[in-house]
């Protein structure tokens, strides 16, 4: 990781780590998946950290450009989400255990909280 990284993208970047090393498993996730649920979760985590690092890239110097950087991070707060979901399928379908379910909602919820909390010291610093 790079020392420059935010702490969120820190922590993304784990998510995708994580996500990609469970996912890269056939032991898992059955081959005649791997193009459906594991491409999508894989997919997801590479862009939430792609919307963090935009959100970050754009600064907050006009109105335009916090709004940007709003909507970047508020997207990334929905891929989180969808995030839970596909982990809940994930479980439901027997692909992941209960505890590769909660290591890896503590990873998306490490994610979303600290980009909410993003938000609200953008917030503040308008003011």
């Amino acid at each position: 990781m790079a020392t420059e990284d935010l702490l969120v993208v820190q922590k993304a970047k784990t998510l995708m780590e994580y996500t990609f090393t469970i996912t890269n498993s056939e032991n898992r996730f059955p081959k005649k998946i791997r193009y459906t649920l594991v491409q999508r979760l894989q997919d997801i985590t590479l862009d939430i950290v792609q919307k963090l690092i935009e959100a970050n890239d754009v600064g907050t110097f006009t109105d335009e450009s916090r709004k940007e950087r709003r909507n970047k991070q508020r997207e990334a707060i929905t891929l989180c989400k969808m995030m839970y979901v596909l982990i809940e399928l994930s479980y439901n379908r027997n692909y992941i255990s209960g505890h590769s379910m909660a290591v890896w909602s503590k990873h998306i919820q490490n994610v979303k909280t600290l980009t909410a909390s993003w938000i609200k010291s953008d917030n503040k610093k308008k003011q």
